[in-house]
């Protein structure tokens, strides 16, 4: 049961490869004509990334408002209430809601929890999302929507179906990867880890480990200026490289850029490379620049080897890389596998073996 119908945040980074698929060639005639028509202009929403102290202080504000909901203490609740929110919620339909969400299971443990801001014509909200273990069947996902001034805003709770035991729970990766970036560059994990809160990608069987990375400046934003022109974006034509030494099975670059804010779900993965790194681990690099891809299929690479730019292509919505592991070659046709990196640094410390999750800092140790 919905506490609240909201506007649900994105966090402006969506790839899309559930539905991959053969194009055809009115499709992608369809498609060109539609990028040439599309002026760019700002994103309706604007990510603003929070990590460090900004990410603990949301966390620890979405977190109160989750006990007040798992203790049906509507009072509390409703006094942390916008007034805007709490004239169109009143106090006892509030308790009511809180009553009947909670009358068959209460709130259990959480499952993974994710933080991150929104601007939206002007309006800046930072949002804290959570599942919790809840029926049988069914978990509850509470997402909270605060102000500026620390009042909820937007509120909802959303059952979700549980997700599917993982086939490769507890693999051990035989390749060693390293972080697929230059040195010197900081990227971070803007979705990562095993939750739906943490990594919307979860949901979708070859992207269960996915990675969307991206780079942010001082104050989170991802890009200068008004995010209107792709090059505004710090992830925009940075290099991307071999994690390990492999063969490349696909090597696609044709597909054009988007304007940010704009998605192109008729060709989901846009510009990218398959890497095979053998004993059945494959790896999706999505989203490269149009013209950048430097490698071909059936190519040998080394770890290090560039293999393109980051680009805007694709199902994406703003610059960004696009990684995940899988048992096979080909899109939409492979399980997700687990990914670990090797000799990194993660938020300021090292890292001889990890696996990064939403809001760290990552990169490759300082020569």
């Amino acid at each position: 049961m919905r506490l609240l119908f909201m506007r649900r945040v994105t966090l402006a980074l969506m790839l899309g490869l559930i539905a991959v698929g053969q194009l055809g060639c009115s499709d992608k005639e369809k498609e060109e004509q539609r990028q040439e028509k599309q002026g760019c202009a700002p994103p309706e929403e604007d990510l603003i990334a929070l990590f460090g102290a900004d990410r603990e202080r949301a966390l620890a504000q979405g977190r109160e408002a989750a006990a007040l909901v798992g203790q049906q203490d509507a009072t509390a609740l409703y006094a942390r209430l916008s007034p805007e929110l709490a004239q169109s919620l009143p106090e006892e339909q509030l308790r009511q809601l809180l009553q009947q969400t909670f009358a068959s299971a209460p709130l259990g443990e959480p499952l993974g929890e994710a933080v991150a801001s929104s601007s939206t014509a002007g309006k800046l909200l930072t949002y804290f999302q959570a599942d919790y273990r809840w029926s049988e069947e069914e978990d509850l996902s509470l997402t909270f929507g605060f102000d500026p001034e620390g009042r909820i805003a937007e509120l909802d709770a959303t059952p979700q179906t549980r997700l599917p035991p993982d086939p490769y729970a507890g693999y051990r990766l035989q390749t060693r990867l390293r972080l697929p970036f230059a040195a010197g560059d900081t990227w971070l994990v803007v979705w990562g880890g095993p939750s739906r809160p943490q990594n919307y990608h979860v949901i979708a069987p070859d992207e269960r480990h996915a990675y969307d990375l991206l780079r942010v400046g001082p104050d989170g934003r991802t890009h200068t200026g008004d995010g209107s022109s792709n090059d505004q974006y710090f992830c925009w034509d940075r290099p991307i490289t071999a994690p390990a030494d492999a063969t490349v099975v696909t090597a696609e670059d044709g597909v054009r850029d988007n304007c940010p804010g704009v998605e192109n779900p008729l060709q989901p993965a846009g510009n990218h490379v398959i890497l095979d790194f053998g004993q059945g681990e494959y790896g999706l690099f999505a989203h490269l620049r149009q013209g950048s891809v430097q490698v071909s299929a059936g190519q040998q690479v080394k770890a290090g080897d560039l293999l393109g730019v980051c680009g805007n292509s694709g199902n994406s919505s703003q610059a960004h890389l696009h990684f995940h592991l899988q048992d096979g070659p080909v899109l939409g046709q492979a399980r997700g596998l687990p990914v670990t990196f090797v000799d990194y640094v993660s938020n300021d410390q090292p890292v001889a073996e990890g696996t990064p999750v939403q809001g760290e800092l990552i990169r490759l140790p300082t020569p």
